[in-house]
């Protein structure tokens, strides 16, 4: 069997000073979007965590990074890790994650992206939740 390892960073912490610098820094259009973005991942769970990694804000769950923001000079970057690969879904319904962690992104047509929390969707009342169905 694979054993999946997750990327973590020591040092993350419910808000770092550092990051609301950081967005002040980079005020203006772009970096307006990224403040947006980021606000979504502090909101995503009372686990959340954050930290400045290569001098750019980073949100964790715990010590796990899940999504990042940075800006340069015609563009943002919005971007999800992708913090395990798990081969079994059921993995998705242990201790480890609560339904309220667990979120997930869909683009959209025009390029853009959502944000949903696997709390938005209501399980089948016919379905195991243990199968990874909805």
């Amino acid at each position: 069997m694979m054993r999946t390892e997750l990327l973590r960073f020591n040092g993350a912490v419910e808000r770092d000073p550092a990051i609301d610098a950081w967005m002040k820094e980079h005020a203006g259009e772009l970096g307006a979007i990224a403040v947006q973005w980021f606000e979504v991942m502090r909101k995503c769970g009372d686990g959340v965590r954050e930290l400045l990694h290569d001098d750019f804000p980073v949100a964790c769950l715990g010590d796990a990074p899940f999504g990042y923001v940075n800006v340069f000079t015609s563009h943002v970057n919005v971007g999800f890790f992708r913090c395990a690969a798990l081969p079994d879904p059921s993995r998705l319904y242990s201790d480890v994650l609560r339904r309220d962690q667990i979120w997930f992104t869909e683009k959209g047509r025009g390029g853009d992206s959502h944000l949903y929390s696997l709390t938005d969707f209501a399980a089948r009342a016919n379905e195991n939740p243990k199968r990874g169905y909805l």
